[in-house]
């Protein structure tokens, strides 16, 4: 497939993305108006396929109570509020990781939001579910041509619900204050791990020497190429502008000082029963600097696309005193559609960075 292709294919894609998320309605309802700082703040969230074919859900978009992804946008007396649960790296997404809605039919869920949103102050709090559609909805290959004609009049930025408001009491912000404990230790280039084998030990050890290396190639190349539209920086990042090839200049310097002299916890517990034995790792992004390893991270080369290095760079790059990405895109694909549909959030996406770093294959 040539570039011109692969635009192409890409532009249908979000096309296509954006008729599944027309008929996807999301509707948003609490049982309760007023919340103290004893009770859970939770909604329940309606998916109405309002078409006449099945559209698939990405399984990580109907939470079983517990968020593992910023669904919702929030804000507390009009201040936008802070998502502190986990972000999480995921394997390019396949047909095992959909749900399907039959047509006509409600998918109906409860999930906590005091646990995944920063809810330390009182104040009323506006509540919208807002995802972009390619993070909630599932294209399939088959339907791109049939589709074109319908996605060019049917264009939508994301699947949004209605915003309701609740009054809530502050209460602890447990990540918080679990940070500041963290901050008065006395931090050097050295590791510690948490349930991991003598292998996985070692395993840790050579990845985070290889994400060094990552992040200073990164680096060095940002410091010392002529800023411009180089393929490299467009093909992760999109057009080229001199304010956003410094801040990943920033970027990737501070994740190499995290591998050169920070220390940095691995936890291993991770297994095959959790809720994340599909992915490659998480971390908590004001819980600097511990990151959770996964069952797939251990299968994954050490170095390459998608790799043990590369998920390293991924996730230290999602801690908020280092660059505070997100997730707004999985996997090469969508990130390489990023940069058309979304070059803002391309410039913050966790992958988009491993991916620049990994830089398989080279691009100069």
């Amino acid at each position: 497939m040539n570039k011109q292709h692969a635009l192409i294919f890409i532009a249908m894609a979000i096309m296509v993305d954006n008729v599944y998320g027309s008929y996807l309605q999301v509707k948003i309802l609490s049982a309760h108006s007023v919340f103290d700082k004893t009770q859970d703040v939770a909604v329940e969230v309606q998916y109405n396929n309002t078409s006449n074919y099945t559209i698939s859900i990405y399984k990580w978009c109907l939470p079983n109570n517990e968020l593992n992804d910023p669904l919702f946008k929030v804000t507390c007396n009009n201040v936008p509020v802070n998502y502190i649960g986990p972000l999480v790296k995921r394997r390019e997404p396949t047909i095992e990781d959909m749900i399907p809605l039959e047509p006509g039919k409600t998918k109906i869920i409860q999930t906590r939001l005091s646990s995944a949103y920063d809810m330390s102050k009182t104040g009323i709090y506006s509540i919208q579910y807002d995802m972009p559609t390619e993070r909630v909805v599932f294209k399939h290959a088959r339907t791109f041509e049939s589709s074109l004609v319908r996605a060019i009049s049917k264009r939508q930025s994301g699947v949004q619900s209605n915003n309701i408001q609740l009054t809530i009491e502050g209460r602890p912000n447990r990540q918080r204050e679990q940070n500041k404990n963290m901050n008065v230790i006395k931090r050097a280039a050295t590791l510690s791990c948490v349930s991991c084998s003598i292998t996985q030990k070692s395993q840790i050890t050579a990845a985070v020497s290889w994400a060094l290396k990552y992040a200073d190639n990164s680096f060095n190349y940002l410091n010392k190429t002529k800023p411009s539209g180089t393929n490299r920086y467009k093909t992760w990042f999109g057009k080229f502008m001199l304010s956003n090839w410094n801040t990943q200049k920033t970027h990737f310097r501070n994740i190499k000082n995290i591998f050169s002299s920070k220390r940095i916890t691995f936890d291993c517990g991770c297994n095959d029963a959790s809720p994340y034995a599909e992915t490659y790792a998480y971390v908590y992004r004001d819980r600097p600097y511990k990151i959770y390893l996964c069952p797939v991270f251990w299968s994954a080369p050490m170095t390459g696309t998608d790799s043990k290095a590369g998920t390293l760079i991924h996730e230290t790059s999602h801690f908020s005193v280092v660059v505070g990405t997100y997730d707004y895109a999985y996997g090469k694909m969508a990130c390489t559609s990023l940069t058309l549909s979304a070059p803002s959030q391309a410039i913050m996406n966790a992958d988009s960075h491993e991916y620049f770093a990994e830089n398989s294959p080279v691009l100069l």
